[in-house]
């Protein structure tokens, strides 16, 4: 099997080979299913975005470790291979007839691209999936596998999401879902749908912790060193992101150094000294780049950490504060009170 890092490797460098010469892996072996093992079987499309991919199977493989085993099978609705859309070819999965899901086991479905999904999902496919979920099987998908849990009729009058770019093609799609705009992912029962890419990697995170507790997914967390994890209700468009549209260096400087170092307090003149230019220069360019003032930026900021930080178990609340540069949690609650922000585990 791929390791994540392999994954990365092969999404993110530019390859001098041709399309004619995409790399193959082959050997894709399933693990064998263990009894008393739940199984996670990934329903691979064509197309399929390897990040979709890689992150849920990195979290689930990463629990072994700690004690907590789960089975990972590689399925595709033939024995032929199939290519990724970055022009890796998987070969070698297992054919989705010759595997029977139970209650207990997860159906993931990572998110092919293209613009064209409507002739993806087969009818052996959602009969398959409806079988897996009849069973008592979780089923989740990733970014643009909403619409294959759509087609077979499963996001009907329930909670959806997919990847924001494709919200309105899934209202079409799934007219009898509730397509929710802003979150990362979506629980409605036994079915959970995911915004995608990166996102993939929160929703088997919060189902590692619905099965085997926050500490798990915590250390589990850790060891992918993915430090901040974020819950299904944070938005697609994350505050890390939404004051990053514009070109001006030495504002991204100051936007990096306070993302960096939320727990200290530095004054406009410091921050100025790291974009290399005036403290009042700073402060007008800084409102007029990103639509806030450096103070509101700052709150923003760690207020959201801190929302993320009160999913450690571990960690008390004025543990969490002190992460966020606040003295402690009597007035972090404060600032988020008057922010209108809601802290989950700290309000």
């Amino acid at each position: 099997m791929l390791t994540f890092d392999q994954i990365w490797y092969l999404v993110m460098i530019p390859s001098p080979v041709s399309p004619t010469l995409a790399p193959t892996f082959r050997n894709f072996q399933p693990q064998k299913a263990i009894s008393g093992v739940p199984q996670v079987f990934f329903v691979l499309l064509d197309q399929v975005d390897l990040l979709d991919l890689a992150g849920p199977v990195e979290v689930f493989n990463s629990a072994r470790p700690f004690g907590v085993q789960y089975s990972l099978r590689y399925c595709g609705e033939t024995e032929r291979c199939l290519r990724s859309s970055s022009g890796l070819t998987l070969c070698d999965l297992e054919p989705l007839r010759s595997v029977r899901p139970s209650s207990g086991d997860i159906v993931f479905v990572p998110g092919p691209v293209g613009r064209d999904l409507k002739n993806l999902t087969s009818a052996s496919l959602k009969s398959w999936l409806a079988r897996a979920y009849g069973c008592g099987a979780t089923i989740c998908s990733s970014s643009t596998g909403a619409f294959t849990l759509a087609a077979a009729g499963l996001l009907d009058g329930r909670h959806s999401t997919t990847h924001w770019t494709r919200l309105p093609d899934l209202r079409k799609a799934a007219p009898k879902s509730i397509v929710e705009d802003a979150a990362l992912f979506v629980q409605d029962g036994n079915i959970f749908t995911g915004g995608g890419v990166i996102s993939s990697v929160d929703l088997a995170l919060f189902i590692l912790e619905t099965q085997h507790g926050p500490l798990l997914a915590t250390k589990v967390a850790q060891d992918l060193i993915v430090h901040l994890r974020r819950s299904g209700e944070q938005s697609q468009s994350s505050v890390y992101l939404s004051y990053r549209d514009h070109f001006r260096a030495g504002v991204h400087r100051v936007q990096d150094w306070i993302i960096q170092n939320p727990f200290r307090r530095a004054t406009v003149s410091q921050l100025a000294e790291i974009a290399g230019i005036s403290p009042r220069h700073l402060s007008r360019v800084f409102k007029a780049a990103t639509g806030v003032t450096i103070g509101r930026y700052r709150t923003l900021l760690r207020l959201a950490r801190s929302k993320t930080l009160s999913s450690n178990p571990e960690l008390t609340q004025n543990a969490i504060a002190e992460e966020c540069g606040y003295q402690d949690g009597r007035q972090l609650r404060r600032i988020h009170r008057a922010s209108r922000y809601l802290v989950s585990g700290v309000a």
